[in-house]
Protein backbone atom coordinates (compact mmCIF):
# COMPACT_ATOMS: atom_id res chain seq x y z
CA UNK A 1 0.00 0.00 0.00
CA UNK A 2 1.33 3.75 -0.97
CA UNK A 3 1.22 6.80 1.19
CA UNK A 4 -1.18 8.48 -1.02
CA UNK A 5 -3.56 6.06 -0.97
CA UNK A 6 -4.15 6.61 2.80
CA UNK A 7 -4.86 10.18 2.58
CA UNK A 8 -7.04 9.04 0.12
CA UNK A 9 -9.14 6.51 2.46
CA UNK A 10 -9.03 9.59 5.53
CA UNK A 11 -10.41 11.58 3.03
CA UNK A 12 -13.37 9.73 2.68
CA UNK A 13 -14.27 9.21 6.37
CA UNK A 14 -16.49 11.20 8.29
CA UNK A 15 -15.12 9.80 11.67
CA UNK A 16 -12.10 8.53 12.15
CA UNK A 17 -11.72 4.45 12.12
CA UNK A 18 -8.50 2.55 12.01
CA UNK A 19 -10.71 -0.16 10.43
CA UNK A 20 -12.18 -0.52 6.78
CA UNK A 21 -8.74 -0.54 4.67
CA UNK A 22 -9.58 -3.98 3.23
CA UNK A 23 -13.31 -2.75 2.19
CA UNK A 24 -11.94 -0.09 0.27
CA UNK A 25 -9.86 -1.85 -1.61
CA UNK A 26 -11.79 -4.60 -2.57
CA UNK A 27 -14.74 -1.87 -3.24
CA UNK A 28 -12.45 -0.40 -5.27
CA UNK A 29 -11.49 -3.66 -7.45
CA UNK A 30 -15.38 -4.25 -7.55
CA UNK A 31 -16.06 -0.63 -8.98
CA UNK A 32 -13.46 -1.14 -11.43
CA UNK A 33 -14.56 -4.61 -12.46
CA UNK A 34 -17.61 -2.97 -13.68
CA UNK A 35 -19.97 -3.93 -10.29
CA UNK A 36 -22.13 -1.09 -9.07
CA UNK A 37 -23.77 -3.49 -6.49
CA UNK A 38 -22.57 -5.73 -4.39
CA UNK A 39 -24.18 -8.22 -2.07
CA UNK A 40 -21.86 -8.59 1.84
CA UNK A 41 -22.05 -11.27 4.25
CA UNK A 42 -21.76 -8.68 6.92
CA UNK A 43 -23.71 -9.28 10.10
CA UNK A 44 -23.55 -13.29 9.11
CA UNK A 45 -21.29 -14.09 12.46
CA UNK A 46 -22.85 -11.57 14.46
CA UNK A 47 -26.56 -12.98 13.89
CA UNK A 48 -25.79 -16.71 13.62
CA UNK A 49 -22.76 -17.12 16.07
CA UNK A 50 -19.80 -17.22 14.16
CA UNK A 51 -17.15 -15.61 16.44
CA UNK A 52 -15.00 -17.73 19.08
CA UNK A 53 -16.19 -15.30 21.65
CA UNK A 54 -20.00 -17.36 20.81
CA UNK A 55 -18.41 -20.95 22.11
CA UNK A 56 -15.95 -19.09 24.76
CA UNK A 57 -18.24 -17.29 26.96
CA UNK A 58 -21.32 -19.59 27.55
CA UNK A 59 -18.27 -22.08 28.61
CA UNK A 60 -16.83 -20.11 30.45
CA UNK A 61 -19.21 -18.66 32.73
CA UNK A 62 -19.22 -21.07 35.32
CA UNK A 63 -15.51 -20.44 35.70
CA UNK A 64 -15.81 -16.79 35.94
CA UNK A 65 -18.38 -17.16 38.35
CA UNK A 66 -15.90 -18.74 40.67
CA UNK A 67 -12.86 -16.43 39.67
CA UNK A 68 -15.46 -13.26 40.87
CA UNK A 69 -15.26 -15.12 44.02
CA UNK A 70 -11.71 -15.53 44.33
CA UNK A 71 -10.01 -11.75 46.25
CA UNK A 72 -8.49 -8.97 44.08
CA UNK A 73 -5.12 -9.50 45.14
CA UNK A 74 -5.08 -13.23 45.02
CA UNK A 75 -6.03 -13.08 41.45
CA UNK A 76 -3.34 -10.40 40.86
CA UNK A 77 -1.30 -13.03 42.23
CA UNK A 78 -2.39 -16.15 40.15
CA UNK A 79 -2.03 -13.80 37.01
CA UNK A 80 1.87 -12.95 37.70
CA UNK A 81 2.36 -16.84 38.61
CA UNK A 82 0.71 -17.47 35.28
CA UNK A 83 3.11 -14.78 33.39
CA UNK A 84 5.96 -16.30 34.98
CA UNK A 85 5.58 -19.65 33.14
CA UNK A 86 6.90 -19.25 29.12
CA UNK A 87 4.15 -21.02 27.98
CA UNK A 88 5.25 -21.50 23.84
CA UNK A 89 1.77 -21.29 22.56
CA UNK A 90 1.09 -17.96 24.32
CA UNK A 91 2.03 -14.91 21.86
CA UNK A 92 3.22 -11.67 23.44
CA UNK A 93 -0.40 -10.07 22.50
CA UNK A 94 -2.08 -13.29 24.23
CA UNK A 95 -0.22 -12.65 27.41
CA UNK A 96 -1.19 -8.49 27.11
CA UNK A 97 -5.16 -10.19 27.49
CA UNK A 98 -3.97 -12.76 29.83
CA UNK A 99 -2.87 -9.39 32.29
CA UNK A 100 -5.92 -8.15 32.26
CA UNK A 101 -7.63 -11.52 33.48
CA UNK A 102 -7.44 -9.97 37.36
CA UNK A 103 -10.07 -7.58 36.72
CA UNK A 104 -12.45 -9.77 34.55
CA UNK A 105 -15.11 -11.34 36.86
CA UNK A 106 -18.33 -11.38 34.59
CA UNK A 107 -19.40 -12.64 31.63
CA UNK A 108 -19.74 -8.92 29.87
CA UNK A 109 -16.06 -8.80 31.07
CA UNK A 110 -14.74 -11.65 29.10
CA UNK A 111 -16.90 -9.53 26.04
CA UNK A 112 -14.38 -6.49 26.78
CA UNK A 113 -11.51 -8.26 26.89
CA UNK A 114 -12.05 -9.99 23.33
CA UNK A 115 -13.12 -6.40 22.03
CA UNK A 116 -11.58 -3.68 23.63
CA UNK A 117 -7.92 -2.78 22.21
CA UNK A 118 -6.89 -0.88 25.38
CA UNK A 119 -8.29 -1.89 28.63
CA UNK A 120 -10.24 1.10 30.60
CA UNK A 121 -7.06 1.97 33.16
CA UNK A 122 -4.81 1.92 29.89
CA UNK A 123 -6.59 4.50 28.35
CA UNK A 124 -6.80 6.94 31.30
CA UNK A 125 -2.83 6.37 32.04
CA UNK A 126 -2.37 7.82 28.61
CA UNK A 127 -4.64 10.83 28.50
CA UNK A 128 -2.97 14.41 29.62
CA UNK A 129 -4.58 15.83 32.31
CA UNK A 130 -6.52 17.97 30.24
CA UNK A 131 -7.89 15.06 28.21
CA UNK A 132 -8.47 13.64 31.51
CA UNK A 133 -10.61 16.60 33.05
CA UNK A 134 -12.85 16.50 29.67
CA UNK A 135 -13.77 12.67 29.64
CA UNK A 136 -14.72 12.08 33.75
CA UNK A 137 -17.20 9.82 33.01
CA UNK A 138 -15.99 7.68 30.27
CA UNK A 139 -16.18 4.34 30.87
CA UNK A 140 -15.63 1.45 28.12
CA UNK A 141 -17.05 -0.53 30.61
CA UNK A 142 -20.13 1.18 30.94
CA UNK A 143 -21.31 1.44 27.27
CA UNK A 144 -21.30 -2.35 26.88
CA UNK A 145 -23.13 -2.95 29.95
CA UNK A 146 -25.94 -0.20 29.26
CA UNK A 147 -26.15 -1.03 25.67
CA UNK A 148 -26.66 -4.85 27.25
CA UNK A 149 -29.27 -3.52 30.03
CA UNK A 150 -30.86 -0.98 27.64
CA UNK A 151 -31.77 -3.82 24.93
CA UNK A 152 -32.24 -7.27 27.43
CA UNK A 153 -33.79 -5.44 30.55
CA UNK A 154 -31.20 -7.62 32.68
CA UNK A 155 -32.25 -10.36 31.09
CA UNK A 156 -30.87 -12.55 28.51
CA UNK A 157 -28.59 -16.05 27.92
CA UNK A 158 -24.72 -15.88 27.34
CA UNK A 159 -25.33 -16.79 23.79
CA UNK A 160 -27.95 -14.26 22.95
CA UNK A 161 -25.89 -11.50 25.02
CA UNK A 162 -22.87 -12.27 22.77
CA UNK A 163 -25.07 -12.02 19.65
CA UNK A 164 -26.72 -8.73 21.00
CA UNK A 165 -23.56 -6.85 21.81
CA UNK A 166 -21.69 -7.70 18.88
CA UNK A 167 -24.92 -6.51 16.54
CA UNK A 168 -25.05 -3.18 18.55
CA UNK A 169 -21.36 -2.05 19.34
CA UNK A 170 -18.70 -4.20 16.82
CA UNK A 171 -21.27 -4.30 13.66
CA UNK A 172 -22.91 -1.12 14.47
CA UNK A 173 -20.11 1.19 15.42
CA UNK A 174 -17.30 -0.03 13.16
CA UNK A 175 -18.20 -2.99 10.27
CA UNK A 176 -21.41 -1.27 8.86
CA UNK A 177 -20.35 2.50 9.33
CA UNK A 178 -16.64 1.20 7.54
CA UNK A 179 -18.20 -0.50 4.40
CA UNK A 180 -20.78 2.12 3.96
CA UNK A 181 -18.08 4.87 4.08
CA UNK A 182 -15.64 2.52 1.99
CA UNK A 183 -17.71 1.29 -0.36
CA UNK A 184 -19.29 4.93 -1.67
CA UNK A 185 -15.72 6.19 -1.87
CA UNK A 186 -15.72 4.23 -5.10
CA UNK A 187 -19.82 4.95 -5.47
CA UNK A 188 -20.41 1.27 -5.41
CA UNK A 189 -23.53 0.26 -3.31
CA UNK A 190 -23.45 -2.87 -0.65
CA UNK A 191 -26.53 -4.42 0.40
CA UNK A 192 -26.57 -6.55 3.33
CA UNK A 193 -29.22 -8.72 3.80
CA UNK A 194 -27.80 -10.92 6.86
CA UNK A 195 -28.89 -7.42 8.46
CA UNK A 196 -32.40 -7.29 7.70
CA UNK A 197 -34.84 -7.17 10.61
CA UNK A 198 -37.39 -10.07 9.64
CA UNK A 199 -34.33 -12.49 9.31
CA UNK A 200 -32.77 -10.86 12.88
CA UNK A 201 -36.55 -11.12 14.27
CA UNK A 202 -37.40 -14.88 13.15
CA UNK A 203 -33.26 -15.61 14.82
CA UNK A 204 -35.00 -13.44 17.69
CA UNK A 205 -38.17 -15.47 18.44
CA UNK A 206 -36.76 -19.09 18.22
CA UNK A 207 -36.71 -20.87 21.10
CA UNK A 208 -34.16 -20.75 23.84
CA UNK A 209 -31.89 -23.63 23.74
CA UNK A 210 -31.69 -23.61 19.48
CA UNK A 211 -28.16 -22.48 19.85
CA UNK A 212 -27.13 -25.51 21.96
CA UNK A 213 -28.15 -27.48 18.72
CA UNK A 214 -27.44 -25.07 16.28
CA UNK A 215 -24.32 -23.05 17.91
CA UNK A 216 -20.92 -22.15 16.83
CA UNK A 217 -19.90 -21.80 14.54
CA UNK A 218 -22.86 -20.57 12.08
CA UNK A 219 -24.24 -24.08 11.92
CA UNK A 220 -27.76 -23.19 11.69
CA UNK A 221 -26.57 -20.60 8.70
CA UNK A 222 -24.39 -23.63 7.12
CA UNK A 223 -26.88 -26.18 7.38
CA UNK A 224 -29.79 -24.07 6.00
CA UNK A 225 -27.51 -23.74 2.47
CA UNK A 226 -26.34 -27.36 2.37
CA UNK A 227 -28.30 -27.80 -0.37
CA UNK A 228 -27.19 -25.06 -2.10
CA UNK A 229 -23.46 -24.24 -1.62
CA UNK A 230 -20.78 -27.40 -2.46
CA UNK A 231 -19.51 -29.28 0.64
CA UNK A 232 -16.18 -28.59 0.45
CA UNK A 233 -17.08 -24.44 0.83
CA UNK A 234 -19.15 -24.83 3.33
CA UNK A 235 -16.87 -27.13 5.43
CA UNK A 236 -13.73 -25.49 5.34
CA UNK A 237 -12.48 -24.02 8.20
CA UNK A 238 -13.07 -20.40 9.02
CA UNK A 239 -11.19 -17.61 7.63
CA UNK A 240 -10.77 -14.08 8.22
CA UNK A 241 -10.08 -11.51 5.97
CA UNK A 242 -7.07 -9.06 6.62
CA UNK A 243 -4.35 -7.48 4.89
CA UNK A 244 -0.60 -7.52 6.35
CA UNK A 245 -1.40 -3.75 7.89
CA UNK A 246 1.54 -4.60 10.65
CA UNK A 247 3.94 -5.29 7.70
CA UNK A 248 3.36 -2.25 6.09
CA UNK A 249 3.15 -0.16 9.24
CA UNK A 250 7.22 -0.71 9.41
CA UNK A 251 7.98 -0.41 5.86
CA UNK A 252 5.91 1.29 3.27
CA UNK A 253 3.94 3.22 5.98
CA UNK A 254 6.40 3.67 8.12
CA UNK A 255 7.55 7.64 7.47
CA UNK A 256 3.64 8.14 8.26
CA UNK A 257 3.81 6.35 11.26
CA UNK A 258 6.37 8.08 13.05
CA UNK A 259 5.54 11.60 11.88
CA UNK A 260 1.44 10.97 13.28
CA UNK A 261 3.33 9.69 16.60
CA UNK A 262 6.29 11.89 16.69
CA UNK A 263 6.61 13.92 19.80
CA UNK A 264 6.17 17.43 18.28
CA UNK A 265 2.64 15.65 16.88
CA UNK A 266 1.61 14.52 19.76
CA UNK A 267 2.37 17.17 22.35
CA UNK A 268 0.91 19.56 19.47
CA UNK A 269 -2.50 17.60 19.45
CA UNK A 270 -2.52 17.88 23.28
CA UNK A 271 -4.83 14.49 23.81
CA UNK A 272 -2.11 11.65 25.07
CA UNK A 273 1.25 11.55 26.81
CA UNK A 274 4.39 11.41 24.56
CA UNK A 275 6.10 8.60 27.08
CA UNK A 276 2.90 6.14 26.53
CA UNK A 277 2.23 6.29 23.10
CA UNK A 278 6.09 5.77 22.59
CA UNK A 279 5.77 2.90 24.81
CA UNK A 280 3.34 1.53 22.80
CA UNK A 281 4.55 1.73 19.74
CA UNK A 282 7.89 0.11 21.11
CA UNK A 283 5.79 -2.67 21.94
CA UNK A 284 4.34 -2.65 17.95
CA UNK A 285 8.33 -2.66 16.62
CA UNK A 286 8.93 -5.63 19.46
CA UNK A 287 5.69 -7.47 18.07
CA UNK A 288 4.39 -7.47 21.86
CA UNK A 289 1.51 -4.96 20.78
CA UNK A 290 -0.91 -5.57 18.18
CA UNK A 291 -0.80 -3.34 14.49
CA UNK A 292 -4.50 -1.34 15.17
CA UNK A 293 -3.70 -0.39 19.27
CA UNK A 294 -1.02 2.42 17.27
CA UNK A 295 -3.18 2.56 13.95
CA UNK A 296 -6.03 4.25 15.61
CA UNK A 297 -3.94 6.17 17.28
CA UNK A 298 -2.18 6.90 13.88
CA UNK A 299 -5.59 7.78 11.98
CA UNK A 300 -7.13 9.24 14.41
CA UNK A 301 -3.96 11.66 13.68
CA UNK A 302 -4.36 12.40 10.03
CA UNK A 303 -8.44 12.90 10.78
CA UNK A 304 -7.91 15.51 12.67
CA UNK A 305 -4.76 16.91 10.38
CA UNK A 306 -7.31 17.02 7.23
CA UNK A 307 -10.87 17.53 9.08
CA UNK A 308 -10.10 19.96 11.90
CA UNK A 309 -6.58 21.51 11.09
CA UNK A 310 -7.70 22.60 7.69
CA UNK A 311 -10.90 24.35 8.98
Amino acid sequence: MLPHQIDDIVRHMDHPSFDGINSYFVSKAAKSGGVTVAVSGLGGDEVFGGYGSFNVIPASAKAISVWKAVPGSFRDLIIKIIGAFKIPSIDAKAKRKIDRLSEVTSPIGLYCLARLLLWPNEKRTMYTKEMLLSLRSASGNDVIEQLLMQNTNGKYNLWYMVSLLEMSSYMTWRLLRDTDVMSMAHSLEVRVPFVDHKLIEFICSLPEGWEKRWGYPKKLLVESLSDVIPKHVLNRAKHGFEFPMAQWMKNELRDIVEDTLSEGSIKNRGLFKVSEIHKLYNGFCSDLVSYPVIWQFVVLELWMRRMLDRN
